[in-house]
């Protein structure tokens, strides 16, 4: 099981626009030549490569996780569905992690 692949519902628009960066700014600070791409991030068109979304991570001042909040959510499902395969001790301590009980 993979996480779906509809559109990405993010809140980099949101952060994007509370910093004062329009687009173009965006696509700059993240090494892009057109707005296009910051476009499709924004939509949920398009994920960023794991190098622009750490980029956007530090300009927006915000985790990932806080950026793509479904997505988010979607992964951490995922892994408690595989959890289940653990050893109890380890899928105890990771069940804590994720749940903030450690």
């Amino acid at each position: 099981m993979t996480p779906t692949n509809k559109k990405s519902i993010n809140h980099m628009y949101a952060l994007r626009r509370n910093r004062g960066y329009l687009q173009k700014h965006l696509a700059v600070l993240v090494g892009h030549r057109f707005t296009q791409m910051v476009s499709q991030y924004e939509n949920g068109a398009s994920l960023p490569p794991l190098e622009t979304a750490l980029l956007l991570e530090i300009i927006l001042g915000a985790r990932l996780s806080e950026i793509y909040v479904d997505l988010s959510q979607e992964l951490q499902l995922l892994v408690l569905k595989r959890a289940v395969t653990l050893p109890p001790e380890m899928r105890r301590r990771l069940l804590s992690r994720l749940l903030g009980k450690d």
